[in-house]
């Protein structure tokens, strides 16, 4: 049975000055959505401010195959997602700050918590559902930071990956691809996150919006069934994402086609890093 983000969480409990808070839950109807159907749950009483909300997020098993990788997944002694994956948000509306702060108690020594808008504890300025659309890392992760031409910094999570040499290529690409298409002039800060899963997972990758990068995930498997022509590949399609592709609806067929003809031409056109 396929496992939705809410199926896996567990333990929700939610406490107000006047104790615990029972809760009323309801599911969308998936028949003729357009967008991700959501499970609500509902305050039973009107709450008292400030509400404490905790439950436990389960990542996805080994066995998932699902795609795009947006889904929280351990690897290498950490784990790697997006926000939409595994939080349990409130609705918007009622706050414009965000403070996020990490708690690596249980993750090894050295671990660092990092999401695309930065690292370690985070304020941003906005909705609580500006997380959904955020990749997050957790756990002792190698950190791979380019400040020229761009500032660029990839995240990875196990091994085998040559992480200081292909997080070098992708930020010359990025580079290229900013003095390619000109304009979002300076190029905004890029982090790109890797997680090397212990599975066999399809190679892939997916972008997010504008400057919050993209994750790639590819399996543990020898550096050989890696070639750098898959890495790179997969790494200038989706930091094209940010030129192209963004101009029609999500997941439009028209927008990921627009991507992979500019990402094809240009890497054939001109290999940047490599000659």
């Amino acid at each position: 049975m396929l496992l939705h983000v809410a199926d896996r969480i567990s333990d929700l409990q939610v406490t107000d000055s006047n104790g615990l808070v029972q809760l009323s839950v309801t599911d969308d109807s998936e028949e003729g959505q357009a967008l991700t159907p959501y499970r609500h749950w509902q305050a039973k009483r009107p709450v008292v401010f400030p509400v404490q909300v905790s439950y436990v997020a389960a990542v996805e098993p080994k066995s998932s195959h699902s795609l795009p990788p947006f889904g929280m997944r351990p690897a290498g002694g950490g784990v790697a997602g997006s926000g939409g994956g595994f939080l349990l948000l409130p609705d918007d509306g009622w706050t414009d700050s965000i403070h996020l702060h990490w708690d690596l108690s249980h993750f090894p020594p050295q671990s660092l918590g990092v999401i695309s808008a930065g690292r370690g504890d985070v304020t941003l300025a906005g909705k609580p559902s500006l997380l959904i659309e955020q990749w997050m890392l957790a756990g002792p992760a190698q950190v791979f930071h380019e400040p020229s031409p761009v500032d660029f910094t990839g995240y990875v999570l196990g091994a085998p990956f040559d992480g200081a040499k292909e997080i070098a290529w992708a930020a010359r690409s990025y580079s290229f691809l900013g003095d390619t298409f000109r304009y979002l002039q300076p190029l905004p800060p890029y982090p790109v996150f890797v997680r090397v899963l212990d599975a066999t997972p399809k190679d892939t990758g997916t972008a997010l919006g504008l400057g919050l990068g993209f994750m790639m995930h590819i399996d543990n498997a020898p550096k050989l069934v890696h070639p750098p022509s898959r890495i790179h590949n997969i790494m200038f399609h989706e930091m094209t994402h940010q030129w192209v592709g963004q101009n029609a609806k999500e997941e439009s067929w028209f927008a990921e086609g627009m991507t992979v003809y500019y990402s094809l031409v240009l890497l054939a056109t001109r290999k940047p890093g490599i000659r």
